[in-house]
């Protein structure tokens, strides 16, 4: 009202507040699960890459994958099964560029469809990691998508106990920035 003001961010936008920063003269930015003439679309394939990229800068040399979806996020955000797709090849193309092959084996939740609620991604990440690093507990490496599914894969990971090798992992963030977590 001032003209002070030269822009708004805010952590989060409900559907009843959304209409209002719509109507603002200055740019806004906010995160919502609703669709909005503001919406923007995530890069998988970039997030990927950078997520390879991260772990090999480590010292990976198996790196794995575990995600899975929302029963809002297609819906929600646009995506389609090539988002997944997209994730895989982005991280399959920077570790092959690093001499790494990330393996078929080695995924876990790449083709899942949409159906579980947000409240089921701890939950998920636990049993899709301890799946994974159990038939492969040699992997060193894991990207964890989305980020809520890291407390789970986190648990998984520290529960294999003192003399097991740790993976070093990677969580996504929002605006596709990796969240490098090196266990060990």
């Amino acid at each position: 009202a001032l003209g002070q003001i030269d822009a708004v961010v805010t952590p989060a936008g409900n559907h009843l507040i959304i209409p209002w920063f719509d109507r603002l003269s200055v740019p806004v930015a906010y995160i919502t699960g609703a669709r909005t003439r503001n919406s923007v679309r995530f890069d998988s394939y970039a997030f990927g890459k950078m997520a390879a990229e991260a772990l090999t800068r480590a010292g990976s040399r198996r790196i794995g994958l575990v995600m899975g979806w929302s029963r809002h996020t297609y819906p929600s955000y646009g995506l389609t099964s090539m988002a997944s797709r997209d994730l895989l090849n982005g991280l399959r193309s920077a570790a092959r560029a690093r001499g790494i092959d990330v393996s078929d084996d080695w995924i876990e939740g790449v083709e899942d469809r949409p159906g579980i609620s947000e409240d089921q991604h701890a939950e998920r990440g636990y049993a899709m990691t301890r799946h994974l690093l159990q038939a492969h507990p040699d992997l060193d490496g894991l990207v964890v998508y989305p980020d809520g599914m890291a407390q789970g894969a986190a648990c998984a990971v520290l529960e294999r106990g003192p003399d097991a090798p740790l993976p070093n992992l990677v969580f996504h963030r929002n605006r596709e920035i990796p969240f490098f977590c090196p266990l060990p």
